[in-house]
């Protein structure tokens, strides 16, 4: 959840490399994103996609998620 209170940097993970970078040349700050050696390439194969999920789930996730939906741009999908 949003604070307003608090300056918050929300980095979407489909642009994670290029916003980190951006988020830390604002901040004047050296440190880089390294690549992640430590993947079970069994795990990799074993992503959820959409299709692997029944309209019952996508509604939930529409309903949990539709103020983050809306927050960040994202497009809500149709459950059936």
């Amino acid at each position: 959840y949003l604070d307003p209170n608090y300056n918050i940097h929300i980095l979407k993970f489909e642009n994670l490399k290029f916003e980190f970078e951006k988020l830390m040349k604002d901040y004047l700050l050296n440190i880089k994103l390294s690549r992640k050696t430590n993947c079970n390439p069994v795990s990799i194969s074993k992503r959820v996609e959409i299709s692997d999920m029944d309209s019952e789930l996508i509604q939930l996730i529409n309903e949990v998620y539709s103020q983050d939906f809306k927050e960040f741009g994202y497009q809500i999908i149709s459950p059936e």
